[in-house]
């Protein structure tokens, strides 16, 4: 299942790369550019984004929060389509 999840993941990019014309993303170190991302690259360039939840006594959240996310980061998730709001929406039930 997750060889499947990756696939349609880095087909998915790769497809909305070439659509779009970013002919490839800084992915490797140093900056280096990528033109065909796998998606553990992908998930190593998210790794390091974090999700703050303020919780009542009883459980309940009364605050979230998120760190800023990079440029990159907001460059990657534009080409597949997504708004930072969406992607921390999409983590809010957890």
């Amino acid at each position: 299942m997750a060889l499947l999840v990756e696939s349609l993941i880095e087909r998915e990019l790769r497809r909305r790369m070439k659509a779009q014309n970013p002919e490839s993303l800084p992915l490797y170190p140093e900056d280096r550019r990528c033109r065909a991302p796998t998606t553990e690259r992908v998930f190593d360039v998210f790794r390091d984004v974090r999700r703050h939840r303020l919780q009542r006594a009883d459980g309940t959240v009364h605050q979230c929060f998120y760190d800023e996310l990079t440029e990159l980061q907001r460059t990657v998730l534009r080409v597949l389509g997504y708004s930072p709001k969406a992607y921390f929406r999409a983590g809010e039930n957890r």
